[in-house]
């Protein structure tokens, strides 16, 4: 099971990703496992992964993610992924399923000059450049 926030922006910290690592149904003990880690896709298919720590005491597979300063720097739609493992014993090594989630511009951060928006990604017909408020 993945928890994804409901709101994510350009630029936010202290964003939480949480994750319950399971094998089939039953959650794993990820308490004693020497790689914790949640993958990030951002919208132009740049791949970087960050350390998670355990939510609990691990014997229930609950790791999460804190985002921090850079991490969030494209809108669009984005993919996550927690994995869990011990680089030692290849029969330990799981994945939770892949989720998805929209990060939106803040009006702020809109500078059609160096906008990084993939606007295919979120579903526009046109790039948002050239709007006049009257």
């Amino acid at each position: 099971m993945l928890k994804c926030p409901a709101e994510v922006h350009v630029g936010d910290v202290g964003t939480v990703f949480e994750a319950t690592i399971k094998d089939g149904d039953n959650p794993v003990d990820v308490s004693g496992l020497d790689l914790l880690e949640l993958i990030f896709e951002k919208p132009d298919g740049t791949i970087f992964k960050r350390v998670a720590s355990l939510t609990t005491d691990g014997t229930d597979g609950k790791v999460r993610y804190v985002s921090q300063r850079g991490d969030v720097t494209h809108a669009g739609r984005w993919r996550w992924q927690a994995h869990a493992a011990d680089p030692a014993d290849p029969e330990q090594d799981w994945r939770t399923e892949v989720l998805t989630f929209p990060v939106s511009l803040n009006l702020e951060s809109i500078d059609p000059t160096k906008l990084t928006t993939d606007v295919g990604s979120l579903g526009l017909s046109a790039p948002a450049v050239g709007i006049l408020i009257a």
